[in-house]
């Protein structure tokens, strides 16, 4: 049941979502002043597609402790 609900999500979300990030990015590389902006849209579109792929997984990424 995750597997088919991981599928579900890459392909509804995850990957659009990934996408969309690294087009934003593209176009505040453009501009001179956003580009510390477009490289933190790519990496979150790196992030993102790592975690959103698999929303459902068994690893969730460490809790941050104060």
């Amino acid at each position: 049941m995750k597997t088919l609900l991981n599928v579900i999500w890459l392909l509804l979300c995850g990957l659009w979502m990934a996408i969309g990030y690294v087009v934003a990015g593209i176009i505040c590389c453009i501009l001179i002043i956003t580009i510390p902006f477009g490289i933190a849209s790519f990496r979150m579109a790196t992030t993102h597609s790592g975690r959103s792929a698999a929303p459902s997984s068994a690893n969730p990424p460490p809790a941050r402790v104060r």
